[in-house]
C-alpha cells in the first residue's frame, strides 16, 4: 500500500474512533440526563461540536520547516509561558516586559494601584509598592488618583518582575519589580569574581534603560538602580527639554561617574552621565570654526542668558538677543558670527546676523 494510502487509512481510523468516542459520550450523557428532572438533551449540534473539536485536538501541524522546530500551536505557546511564569515563581527567575498600563484594584473595599503588563497570554500585575519608590503626596492630591499619575509617566518602559503568583485559569500574574531589582543590585554592586571586581565598578559604561522623563532630567535604571541624569550631563550640546529628546523605553549608554553602596540595606546610589560617553565636538570645532566668520545653525535654547545656536559639528554658540527685530524661538534657522573661542571652557560665542523660518514650522 502506498504512503499516501497508509496515511489516508490512519488518518480515518482516529477519526471514526474520535467521533466513537464523543458518540458513546453524548449517549452516556444523555441516559444521566434522564435521571434528572430538568435535565437538556444534548443535541445533535452539540455531538457535531464536540466531534469537531476533538478533530482540532488531534490535528497535525505541517510546518514550512521540514523538522518543524520553529512551529507551535497557541496551546504550545500558552503551556511554555505558563512553565516560564512558574520557573519565576519558583527559582525566583528574573523575566522582563514592557509596561503597558495603570489600573485601579478593588481589593475588599481597598483600592490598589497597579502596573499592568502581558506575558503571552497572560496578564500581569505589579502593585505600586512593589513597583516603584513613591514619593509624598502633594497638599490636597488624593493618594490613588496621585498615585496612577506618578505610575502612568512610565508607561512604556522596559522593566524586569518576580513571579510571586498565578491564577491560571483566570490568566492572572502577580509580580514584583522591587524583588527583581534587589537581586540584580545584589549580582552587579555587591557581588565579586575571582579578582575582588564588581560587575559595575566606577568609570564603566553601562546600558541603561530610560524609565521616566522630565524636563530638566530623565530616570534611568541599570541593573536594579534607578538613577537620574540631569540634562547637563545628558549631551555636550544644549537640551532645553529632555523629554523631547529622549523617550520612555529608550535604551542609552552612561558613563557610572561615582557609586555609594550601603551592603547592610543593599541600595545603591549612582552617579551617571550620558556626555560622557560622547566625544568631545568642540576639540574639533574650536578648529574648524573661525572667529568673525558667518555660519548657520537652529536655535537650540532660549534662555535668560541667551540664545544658543547648534551649528552642525555639534557646538553651541551663545549669543545675546538681537539688538532688533523679534526675538529667535526654539527651532528658528539663523545665521551667526563667531566673535569669541574660549578653548579650555568648551565655549564658543558669536551675534545672530539673520532670523529664518523656524523648521517644521
Amino acid at each position: 500500500m502506498a504512503n499516501e494510502e497508509i496515511m489516508t487509512t490512519a488518518t480515518e481510523k482516529v477519526n471514526a474512533s474520535t467521533e466513537a468516542t464523543v458518540e458513546a459520550a453524548a449517549v452516556n450523557a444523555n441516559a444521566n440526563n434522564v435521571q434528572q428532572e430538568n435535565a437538556v438533551p444534548v443535541t445533535a449540534a452539540a455531538v457535531n461540536k464536540a466531534i469537531t473539536a476533538a478533530r482540532r485536538r488531534n490535528a497535525r501541524i505541517v510546518a514550512i520547516d521540514e523538522d518543524g522546530r520553529k512551529t507551535a500551536t497557541q496551546r504550545d505557546e500558552k503551556r511554555a509561558t505558563l512553565l516560564e511564569l512558574i520557573e519565576s515563581k519558583k527559582a525566583h527567575k528574573i523575566l522582563t516586559g514592557t509596561m503597558e498600563g495603570v489600573e485601579i484594584l478593588d481589593q475588599g473595599g481597598k483600592q490598589l494601584v497597579v502596573a499592568v503588563l502581558h506575558n503571552g497570554p497572560f496578564k500581569v500585575f505589579i502593585p505600586l509598592d512593589e513597583c516603584i519608590k513613591m514619593p509624598a503626596t502633594p497638599a490636597g492630591r488624593d493618594p490613588i488618583e496621585y498615585a496612577s499619575y506618578v505610575l502612568s509617566l512610565r508607561l512604556g518602559s522596559e522593566i524586569d518582575y518576580i513571579v510571586a503568583g498565578i491564577e491560571e485559569e483566570k490568566r492572572l500574574v502577580y509580580a514584583s519589580r522591587t524583588a527583581a531589582m534587589l537581586k540584580k543590585r545584589r549580582h552587579y554592586f555587591f557581588v565579586t569574581d575571582r579578582r575582588q571586581r564588581h560587575r559595575i565598578e566606577e568609570g564603566d559604561i553601562v546600558e541603561a534603560r530610560v524609565v521616566a522623563t522630565a524636563r530638566a532630567a530623565i530616570v534611568v535604571e541599570v541593573c536594579g538602580v534607578e538613577a537620574p541624569i540631569k540634562v547637563a550631563d545628558l549631551d555636550w550640546a544644549r537640551i532645553q527639554d529632555a523629554k523631547l529628546a529622549f523617550t520612555v523605553g529608550d535604551r542609552v549608554m552612561c558613563k557610572v561617574m561615582n557609586i555609594e553602596k550601603n551592603s547592610k540595606e543593599s541600595t545603591v546610589h549612582l552617579t551617571l552621565s550620558r556626555k560622557e560617553t560622547i566625544e568631545n565636538p568642540y576639540i574639533i570645532a574650536m578648529q574648524d570654526y573661525n572667529e568673525g566668520c558667518k555660519y548657520v545653525g537652529t536655535v537650540s535654547m532660549v534662555s535668560p542668558s541667551g540664545v544658543f545656536v547648534h551649528l552642525a559639528a555639534g557646538v553651541d554658540v551663545l549669543c545675546n538677543y538681537p539688538t532688533s527685530g523679534a526675538n529667535p524661538q526654539r527651532g528658528s534657522r539663523v545665521t551667526v558670527r563667531i566673535t569669541t573661542k574660549v578653548p579650555d571652557q568648551d565655549r564658543i560665542f558669536g551675534v545672530i546676523t539673520h532670523v529664518g523660518n523656524i523648521i517644521g514650522g
